[in-house]
This record gives C-alpha cells, structure tokens and sequence, in this order.
C-alpha cells in the first residue's frame, strides 16, 4: 500500500472542509483528502474491504426493515377485512411485528463480547430476560449463560501463566552460596 501523510492543521488539530468549517473531529475531512491521495488500487482495496466488514450488518438490518414492512402492510390489508377473523390475524400479525421489533433492538445492543448471537437471543427469550422494547439484562445473561462470551485472556507476565499459580524459584548458584553462607 501507498503511504502517506495524514492531513491536520499546523497545531495538529482537524483539518477544515472545503467550506472553511471544521469537522467536529476533522476526521471526514481528513480521510478524504487522505484517500484521494491513494491509488486506484489501494483505494479499491480499502473500499472492498469496508464493505466486506459492513455488508452483514446492512444485510441484517435491510432483513429487518423488509421484515416489519410486510408485516405493516399485512396489518393494515387485515385492518381494511371487516370480518370476524380478522381481529385474530390482527392479534396475532401484532404480535409477530412487536416480536420482530423486540429482536431489532436486542440485535442493536447486543455487546460485542458475546460469540453467538442467535443463541444469545434464543437463551435470553427463554429466561425472560428481554423486555417489551428489546432491551436485556446482559449481566444476568452472562450470569446465567458465562460460556457465551468471550472469556478474559490472560496476559503473560510470568512461567506460571495458564497455570493459575506463580513457578517456584529456581535453584541458582547465588541461592546455593547463601544458603551455605547460612549454614543451612
């Protein structure tokens, strides 16, 4: 990848726009200019891989939308039936667009530690821990349920990491001239 320098101003603050108005971090400002700098390929390659990080997200989310929009449109065709069978689909649609409007906003909260998020949701229906908005109790899920997220890792810092214990001091030639100096 080409390198090259990122844009600031001569404090080293953010840059200004086009307009002369700074950014509230500068950052849009910045990357852009930033990103005209680059080649063709390096800027296709950055772009290609924003959207392979993005694209389930906006899959996810586009679902969503097209999924409370049918039901939308399926409540109201429902509204217009005046028979007698219609409050029941009526009940039982709402229920469907509440359900799926609870899950949207699980899915939008959902922490970033947790390793499997349909089990997340599925296990959190189960104990009740979602409420009728969608949002959840995650410190009680992690309670209830500690192995769906991502355990703390350890950092090394001495031979006993992994062990949970710290290494017995090893025998050196110092030790052994104390020890003797000691009369032990």
């Amino acid at each position: 990848m080409t390198s090259a320098s990122t844009p600031t101003g001569s404090d080293g603050a953010a840059a200004a726009n086009a307009d002369g108005v700074k950014d509230e971090a500068g950052t849009s400002a910045e990357f852009d200019s930033w990103m005209a700098q680059q080649s063709e390929d390096v800027r296709k390659k950055i772009l290609d891989w924003h959207e392979s990080q993005t694209k389930p997200l906006k899959n996810a989310h586009e679902r969503g939308k097209t999924e409370r929009a049918e039901l939308k449109a399926e409540l109201e065709r429902i509204r217009k039936d005046k028979s007698l069978d219609a409050d029941q689909k009526n009940a039982a649609i709402q229920a469907e667009l509440d359900k799926a409007s609870r899950k949207a906003a699980f899915l939008e909260a959902i922490p970033p530690e947790i390793t499997d998020r349909s089990a997340a949701m599925i296990l959190a229906e189960h104990n009740g821990l979602i409420k009728d908005d969608g949002t959840c109790n995650f410190d009680k899920l992690r309670e209830l349920h500690p192995a769906l997220f991502t355990a703390p890792q350890r950092t090394p810092g001495f031979a006993g990491t992994g062990t949970g214990q710290k290494p017995k001091p090893a025998t050196d030639m110092n030790a052994w001239i104390r020890r003797s100096l000691r009369g032990q």
